[in-house]
C-alpha cells in the first residue's frame, strides 16, 4: 500500500464499509454484487476491503447502479 495519510486510510475504510453495508442491505453475496455491478469479483472484493486505492468514478457509478443506491451512501 502506498504511503497514505491516516485520514486517507480512514476515509477509504469508511467508504469500503459503506459499500459493504449497501450490499448486505440488498442481501447479496459479494459475487452477486460484483455481477450486478459488472465488476470482476476479485476487484469487487478488494474495493469492499478497502484495498483498492485506484477506484475511479466510472467504477463508483457501476457500484451505485448495481447496488441500486445513491452515491451519497458511500461517502457518508
Amino acid at each position: 500500500m502506498r504511503n497514505l495519510s491516516k485520514k486517507s486510510i480512514e476515509f477509504r475504510k469508511r467508504v469500503a464499509a459503506n459499500i459493504k453495508a449497501s450490499r448486505i442491505r440488498k442481501n447479496l453475496s459479494r459475487l452477486e454484487a460484483a455481477l450486478a455491478c459488472d465488476i470482476n469479483p476479485n476487484y469487487y472484493a478488494r474495493i469492499e476491503r478497502g484495498q483498492n486505492g485506484d477506484t475511479n468514478m466510472r467504477t463508483i457509478m457501476k457500484l451505485v447502479k448495481g447496488l441500486e443506491t445513491g452515491i451519497d451512501e458511500f461517502f457518508d
